[in-house]
């Protein structure tokens, strides 16, 4: 995963507009680390002043449990959620590097604007 600040995002809709460079142009837009799940929790953790205890459940268990917990309405998870969290979700960012006049916020960062 590649968790990209929400301003970051807002920033780079927004340049475009008075930057000649990104004129007919495309980026995939991620964050500046690369994380995995594990690495987002214990960041998200540390943050709040506690200690991550993952369980380890394999893929087919979890898929199982998402279909029972997915059918309750508002649930945290459903089979959409849990097919993007097991997807490798990153990007190249050396474009955006290149053409925009930003300095992405990394995600432990991000997250210390949220306190």
């Amino acid at each position: 995963h590649q968790p990209v600040f929400v301003e970051d995002v807002a920033e780079l809709v927004t340049q475009p507009l008075t930057n000649p460079k990104t004129e007919n142009k495309v980026y995939d837009v991620g964050g500046p680390q690369q994380l995995t799940y594990l690495q987002q929790l214990e960041i998200i953790a540390n943050s709040i002043g506690k200690r991550v205890r993952p369980i380890p459940i394999p893929l087919r268990l979890s898929k199982m449990l998402v279909k029972l917990v997915g059918a309750v309405p508002l649930a945290p998870i459903n089979s959409d959620k849990l097919t993007m969290l097991i997807q490798d979700n990153v990007c190249d960012i050396s474009a955006i590097e290149q053409d925009f006049k930003i300095d992405l916020v990394s995600f432990k960062d991000g997250l210390e604007t949220m306190k």
